[in-house]
């Protein structure tokens, strides 16, 4: 394994241009040789996911974590996505490829998860619908293996919800409560440049049939998009709402390295942070678009997000999910802080609202 010979290179046992798959910087002069500046090894093959054991979860330094108020654990099922949108890096760490573990393997994981306290668990699968009938194979083996006793969290496609007439009821009966939605935007022109297609029609549906069966979603949002004006980005916050989607995952574009889109951008001038890696987090503006300046798509997210705050966390979905936690932030979080605003806060304007709000932001990207 690649980490393993990496620790072993780390403490001395073996030199780390032989363990394949890294890439480190060599101190030195980079004109010299064997100088200064990154080194590359050589591309690590596929690892046999049949190999793979399942993580000692027992060695963990910190445990316990926790999700509105369960104990929250990581299980894979799937490594790789073949999808083709040009603003991931996906492919640069599996190639196009899509490979799953066995059935039995999975539900080892699940129930070693179990074991160590788990009721909440992450899929951490890219895309857990490219395999649709592989999705509902395992469905069914949860429900059988008595594993549907917990809540489960998993990323998809709109399509690939949208493509079965019983993925989202097995997915239901199996446990699974939130699914993160690669939805992106609302204009045809945008996704047609993400290389999505046009999915719009079927997010509709997608989002219909995960809220018929009380599955909640986290909308996947990106703007920036070169074409983007202020009243683009808006109407992706609308078009959430008429959706009903339950939260906003709402990122600016990010130029990642070796990605299309990144190409794309470069060619037309629109990136304008290259090499600031420590702000590719998908919160700070690293683009501008050709109507809009990287501060106002800071600004602009920042004030749609703010706009529809209070509507988060108040729809069916997430009220049939947790009715305390909908009961606590609509008749006493929220009207305290209205209250204390009337009465103990100082107006401000907006811009300074949001200044002040960056600078926050500021300190926990530098803390983090």
């Amino acid at each position: 394994m690649c980490f393993n010979e990496l620790l072993e290179a780390l403490e001395g046992k073996r030199p780390v241009e032989g363990v394949a798959g890294v890439s480190f910087r060599r101190n030195g002069n980079p004109g010299a040789a064997h100088g200064g500046g990154f080194v590359h090894n050589t591309a690590r093959p596929l690892e046999d996911l049949a190999k793979i054991k399942i993580p000692d979860r027992s060695k963990r330094i910190w445990k316990g974590y926790q999700y509105y108020g369960f104990t929250l654990d990581i299980v894979e099922s799937s490594r790789g996505c073949v999808m083709p949108c040009n603003f991931c890096s996906m492919d640069k760490m599996y190639g196009k490829t899509f490979r799953r573990f066995s059935i039995e393997r999975i539900l080892a994981d699940i129930a070693n998860a179990k074991q160590h306290g788990a009721n909440f668990i992450i899929f951490s699968d890219d895309n857990f619908t490219l395999d649709v009938k592989g999705f509902e194979a395992i469905c069914d083996a949860i429900v059988a293996a008595g594993h549907n006793d917990v809540r489960y969290i998993i990323q998809a496609s709109s399509v690939g919800i949208a493509s079965s007439d019983t993925l989202v009821e097995k997915m239901a009966k199996a446990g699974f409560r939130i699914v993160f939605l690669g939805i992106e935007s609302a204009s045809e022109e945008n996704l047609r440049r993400m290389k999505k297609g046009n999915i719009i029609e079927k997010t509709k549906l997608a989002a219909k049939r995960l809220h018929d069966h009380n599955i909640m979603i986290v909308g996947g949002m990106i703007i920036g998009s070169p074409d983007d004006k202020e009243e683009d980005i808006a109407r992706n916050y609308e078009f959430f709402v008429d959706l009903q989607i339950d939260f906003f995952a709402d990122q600016i574009l990010t130029p990642y390295p070796k990605t299309g889109m990144r190409e794309e951008l470069l060619a037309a001038g629109l990136v304008t942070n290259k090499f600031d890696y420590s702000r590719y987090n998908c919160f700070w503006a690293n683009v501008k678009t050709h109507y809009l300046g990287p501060d106002d798509l800071q600004f602009f997210r920042w004030k749609y997000n703010k706009k529809y705050a209070d509507y988060i966390c108040t729809t069916p979905a997430f009220i049939k999910n947790y009715p305390l936690a909908y009961y606590y932030r609509h008749y006493f979080r929220r009207p305290y802080l209205k209250l204390k605003k009337k009465f103990f806060g100082k107006e401000i304007s907006e811009r300074e609202q949001y200044r002040r709000d960056m600078e926050w932001a500021e300190k926990m990207n530098r803390f983090f």
